[in-house]
C-alpha cells in the first residue's frame, strides 16, 4: 500500500500531474473496501473522488500549517461514550502506508486499557481478547476527535486476530496456554488484539489502513491552505456513471 505522505513517496506522481496540467482538481482520494472478503479491495482516484464510494457526506478538515504529513489536530480519543483521559497526542496523520493506529509511546497503555475488554499479554507485548468475547460491550467503538468532529470505527475495525493461536481457557486468558490452530485443528477460540500499537511520533497518532476503510479519505494539495475531507466508506461502489476524466488506480486483493 502506497503512504499518503508529502511531498515524496505517493506525492510524487500527484505533484508531476498536476505540474503537468493533467488534473482536473489538485486533488487526491482514497477508497478502502470495507469489506475484506471482497476482491475490490480499493481505488485512488487522481483529479477528484467518486461519490460512489462515500456512504455520507464529506466533512472538511484543515491541514495542519507546516506539516510533512497530511496531518490535522487532534482533540480527544473515546472509547464508546467516554472521553479517555491523559491522551498525550495533539495531532494526527492519516496514513495507508500504515495497517493499524500507531500513538505515542505515552498513549498506548492508556488507550488500550480504557477498553475494560482488553488484557495486556507480555508474551505478546500487545492487548488481547479472545475473539468470540468482542462485542460492542466489551470492546466499544473506538472515536477520534478530529478539528471539532468524532469519527468512529467499530471493534471490528480496530481488533486483529492472531493467525496462529488460540486461547484454550477464555476465563483466564491471561495465564492461558496457547496453541498452534492449525496443529491442533481448533480454531473456535482465536485470540484477537488491538490494532493501537505504539511507536507513534511523540505527539501525534497515525491512523492507518484500518481507519481508512471505515472512512473515505479525500486530499486537496492548495499550499498553504491544504485539506482532508473524510465520508463515510461505502462496502462497494454505488451504481453511478464513472467521471472518465479521472485517472483511477484499482487495487485487488491477492488470490
Amino acid at each position: 500500500m502506497a503512504s499518503l505522505e508529502f511531498p515524496h513517496l505517493l506525492c510524487q506522481p500527484f505533484i508531476a500531474m498536476l505540474d503537468e496540467g493533467k488534473l482536473a482538481e489538485p486533488q487526491f482520494s482514497l477508497w478502502l473496501n470495507p469489506d475484506l472478503q471482497s476482491q475490490e479491495a480499493g481505488e485512488l482516484v487522481f483529479g477528484g473522488y467518486d461519490s460512489g464510494h462515500m456512504a455520507g457526506d464529506l466533512i472538511e478538515l484543515p491541514v495542519v500549517a507546516g506539516a510533512t504529513h497530511w496531518t490535522v489536530l487532534l482533540d480527544a480519543v473515546t472509547i464508546g461514550e467516554e472521553t479517555v483521559k491523559g491522551v498525550t497526542a495533539t495531532l494526527a496523520s492519516l496514513d495507508s502506508g500504515t495497517n493499524t493506529i500507531r500513538v505515542p509511546d505515552a498513549d498506548y497503555k492508556t488507550i488500550n486499557e480504557a477498553a475494560l475488554g482488553l488484557r495486556y499479554m507480555e508474551k505478546y507485548d500487545a492487548y488481547t481478547i479472545p475473539c468470540k468475547q468482542a462485542n460492542n460491550e466489551t470492546v466499544p467503538a473506538l472515536g477520534f476527535t478530529l478539528n471539532g468532529t468524532s469519527f468512529t470505527i467499530a471493534h471490528t475495525a480496530w481488533l486483529f486476530v492472531f493467525g496462529d493461536v488460540h486461547v484454550s481457557d477464555d476465563d483466564n486468558f491471561d495465564d492461558a496456554e496457547f496453541v498452534d490452530i492449525e496443529s491442533s485443528g481448533d480454531s473456535s477460540s482465536r485470540l484477537c488484539y488491538s490494532a493501537i500499537r505504539a511507536g507513534g511520533p511523540p505527539d501525534a497518532t497515525v491512523l492507518g489502513s484500518n481507519f481508512l476503510r471505515e472512512w473515505f479519505s479525500l486530499y486537496t494539495y492548495d499550499p498553504p491552505h491544504n485539506t482532508i475531507a473524510l465520508a463515510p466508506a461505502a462496502s462497494a461502489a454505488a451504481d453511478v456513471e464513472p467521471d472518465q476524466s479521472l485517472m483511477r488506480y484499482e487495487y485487488r486483493a491477492r488470490q
